[in-house]
């Protein structure tokens, strides 16, 4: 019975991604000069998604910049948390927002394609909820954020039934995603072609990659490309650390991780490196805090050198914890492994905000150009132990000179997620 139901689901669902083609195609509805912003993201309060945060914090502006916006959003599979309803009140109830219906079918993935993160499924999801609801009012503009690139096909199928103007926002690669964990699909590479050379204008998060995707895409446009970092909430801003109490009152140096120690760490490299210092210079006491989820990998890791390594799982805290953690501590590890390069993690914002030297240890790229750009830490090459070695031990001095605190401040201001939104919504109105 299950594989009857699932060869007929499969059925119904290329049937319906015939009728999305074919209405995108053929049925085009014209352009409405003075109609919404549809910001099409799949992840949206109540979800707690990593994935809510960027676009959340262009939404929630929109009013300020006099702007109207609705959102078409993915369904939800998972009871609301009370995060989540915070993160909901922020709207304020001033953006509407569309779910998306769950298909429900069962389909054979043998035989039915899947996006990378995503599927057919979602596409067909989006595209009719909004052409249901939009048909009598068509966006002026779509605004499509990824992953899941099914946002981005579902987007581009939109814009061209209703003469939109299309904008996609990478808050991370699609086919050119450098995690070996993200598994890839046949149509990736095609799927992104064509989303890009339908886009009328692009935006990453960081530079690396705005320069990676001009050379691997020939299609893609400098002058379709725009940069707007991942922000962070001013309200989490700390004073300058008071030096002489959570520092110069203890012999231990404490390195802390915060956040999820995935598997994208190279968690064991540190640890080995760590290890032959704590072997050249057995007069550095040593003690690493992990402030967070710890992944497989990295207890894995951990076993190998438990008996020389003092490492203190903590786990997860409440948020104004996190800041007193980063405060009391004498460095926080950024790890920068070779596919992270074009990455700039969230973290890095509270990191440098805290004023503790951040340690950033393994290959240059977006986060070593930062906090050595800012004077605000350290930078080791992996495997680098007398590097290692002179960082931890220069921890304990580190002070910041008025000069160093006030451009820390000012690149801290240029990132704050209302001034970035302004920079979205910028672009948004002066799309050509």
């Amino acid at each position: 019975m299950g594989s009857i139901k699932s060869i007929k689901d499969t059925l119904k669902a290329y049937a319906k991604l015939i009728g999305v083609v074919l209405s995108s195609s053929f049925s085009n509805i014209k352009r409405n000069d003075d109609g919404d912003i549809l910001f099409v993201a799949w992840y949206l309060p109540p979800s707690v998604s990593s994935g809510v945060y960027r676009p959340l914090s262009f939404i929630k502006y929109a009013e300020s910049n006099s702007l109207k916006m609705s959102c078409v959003s993915g369904y939800l599979d998972e009871p609301s948390l009370s995060v989540g309803k915070i993160l909901e009140e922020e709207l304020s109830g001033t953006v509407y927002i569309e779910r998306a219906l769950n298909l429900e079918l069962q389909v054979s993935w043998v035989f039915f394609p899947r996006i990378q993160e995503g599927s057919f499924l979602d596409v067909i999801s989006i595209y009719k909820s909004a052409v249901d609801k939009y048909k009598h009012s068509p966006p002026k503009i779509i605004v499509a954020t990824g992953p899941p690139f099914s946002d981005f096909i579902a987007a581009t199928l939109l814009a061209k039934k209703f003469s939109s103007k299309l904008i996609l926002d990478y808050r991370d690669e699609w086919s050119e995603r450098p995690f070996g964990l993200i598994k890839k699909e046949f149509f990736d590479r095609r799927l992104e072609q064509w989303c890009l050379s339908n886009a009328d204008a692009v935006i990453f998060t960081t530079e690396s990659q705005i320069e990676h995707q001009l050379e691997v895409f020939d299609i893609l446009k400098k002058k379709k490309c725009h940069y707007i970092p991942n922000g962070w909430d001013k309200g989490g801003r700390s004073v300058i650390r008071e030096v002489e109490k959570s520092c110069d009152r203890r012999n231990t140096v404490v390195i802390s991780y915060i956040g999820h120690l995935g598997a994208h760490a190279d968690f064991y490299s540190f640890l080995a490196c760590l290890e032959m210092v704590i072997d050249s210079n057995d007069a550095i006491d040593i003690r690493i805090d992990l402030i967070g989820d710890v992944g497989a990998r990295a207890l894995r890791s951990m076993e190998k050198f438990s008996k020389k390594i003092k490492i203190n799982i903590i786990g997860r805290v409440p948020k104004s914890k996190v800041s007193q953690y980063a405060k009391d501590s004498d460095l926080l590890l950024l790890m920068s492994d070779k596919d992270l390069a074009r990455y700039r993690p969230g973290k890095i914002y509270d990191y440098i905000a805290s004023k503790t030297p951040t340690l950033v240890y393994g290959c240059e790229g977006e986060v070593k150009d930062i906090v050595c750009g800012l004077d605000a830490g350290f930078f080791v090459k992996s495997s680098d132990h007398q590097g290692l070695e002179a960082a931890i031990l220069n921890s304990k001095g580190f002070n910041l000179s008025d000069k160093q605190n006030n451009k820390i401040n000012a690149w801290l201001e240029r990132h704050e997620r209302d001034v970035l939104a302004n920079k979205f919504f910028n672009i948004v109105m002066n799309i050509n």
